[in-house]
């Protein structure tokens, strides 16, 4: 299992975006754009409820037999991500 969390995401697409600011939109597209490409092959996705669960499902993203799993210690992300 791989986690991520939100600053070090937010902090990967800084690097990778150099002189861009990497805001709460950045960070959602990024998500969105893993699920499309991990849920054809996964059986669930675990997502945070602040900057995927809601959006992916909104958006459709989840396919068929893909299930959706809430972070429920999604707060300690958010911390890390405002610090």
């Amino acid at each position: 299992m791989t986690t991520l969390t939100i600053g070090k995401l937010q902090k990967m697409l800084e690097k990778a975006s150099p002189g861009k600011a990497i805001g709460f939109a950045e960070v959602v597209a990024e998500k969105l754009r893993m699920v499309h490409a991990f849920a054809p092959h996964s059986t669930a996705i675990l997502l945070d409820p602040v900057y995927g669960a809601a959006q992916a499902v909104a958006g459709a993203a989840l396919p068929r037999g893909c299930g959706l799993l809430v972070d429920e210690g999604w707060q300690a992300s958010y911390a890390e991500a405002l610090s």
